[in-house]
């Protein structure tokens, strides 16, 4: 999918050569950003599931339908599918060497886009990481005032309020 992202909007010719020399463009390049970038998602965001993990095409049969619609409802091999979905994504920040100019907020929501709706950010019900706001640690990174690099620890999916869950 990103391939084709990449692909769309011609953006392999302006990646760093540090990057494409050593990979394809289409892979993950956090590393090799060098301006300041903060990274706000879920590490079961509901997009990435239902056009990822299952996509339409790959299931004719509906099986994953209600699961993807509602995670109260999924088996205990979807869980265990969605879960392992989910610790692939967070590899990605595995090898990530330190780096004050880059932050992340990552959650355990099952949900996608919800940082574009103001409560997501300061809700007293929105997700909060080390007791803080997505828009607390945004703002406190932004400001330099502190270095936010969390990931949920909550190791499972889970429903949050307040969230578009789209």
């Amino acid at each position: 999918m990103y391939h084709k992202i990449v692909n769309l909007h011609g953006s392999a010719k302006n990646l760093p050569s540090a990057c494409t020399s050593v990979m394809e463009p289409s892979l993950n390049m956090v590393s090799y950003v060098q301006t300041p970038l903060f990274i706000i998602n879920s590490v079961y965001d509901s997009w990435q599931m239902k056009n990822i993990l299952v996509p339409p095409h790959v299931d004719p049969q509906h099986v994953w339908e209600d699961c993807l619609n509602n995670t109260n409802t999924c088996t205990s091999s979807q869980h265990i599918a969605i879960q392992a979905f989910g610790v692939e994504f967070l590899k990605t920040f595995e090898g990530l060497p330190p780096c004050f100019t880059r932050g992340y907020f990552l959650t355990s929501c099952y949900s996608h886009g919800g940082i574009l709706a103001p409560p997501y950010w300061f809700s007293s019900t929105s997700p909060r990481l080390l007791n803080k706001t997505i828009g607390e640690t945004v703002a406190d990174w932004y400001f330099e005032r502190t270095r936010f690099q969390c990931i949920d620890p909550y190791p499972c999916v889970k429903v949050c309020k307040d969230l578009n869950n789209h």
